[in-house]
């Protein structure tokens, strides 16, 4: 039995000890893990450019509803102070004519509603 090692065997050793030196204990880099970091940047992008639209029309929503509120806000607010001489001349005729508005509206959704309701009741009956 031959117990000596060849050079050729030492120097394999010894590139496996200093390979071993050198290496802190990070895994090795990985080839996919950057085309899959690229995959990832790309994917988010695409979701932005496929999701801005929903949220600025979101944002649009926002602003309109807010816009509605102050307006409503101060309609009613300045219904307190109709008796008062520096209230706008226009603000009683503006009020009326939204009042008259949303009672036409109102008046057509009971209509449709009762519509609805008298329809259903006759298809139950037949």
């Amino acid at each position: 039995m031959n117990l000596e090692r060849s050079d050729d065997e030492l120097r394999f050793e010894t590139q496996q000890i200093e390979f071993a030196r050198l290496d802190d204990g990070e895994p090795s880099a990985n080839p996919f893990a950057a085309a899959l970091g690229i995959a990832g940047i790309a994917a988010f992008i695409a979701l932005l450019f496929l999701l801005w639209p929903i949220f600025a029309s979101l944002v649009r929503l926002a602003r309109y509803g807010f816009d509605c509120a102050i307006f409503l806000f101060n309609a009613t607010h300045a219904i307190r102070w109709l008796g008062e001489p520096t209230f706008d001349p226009y603000a009683k005729v503006s009020i009326a004519f939204m009042g008259a508005i949303i009672c036409i509206f109102a008046c057509r959704s009971l209509s449709r509603a009762r519509s609805a309701i008298v329809a259903f009741a006759r298809r139950t009956r037949a």
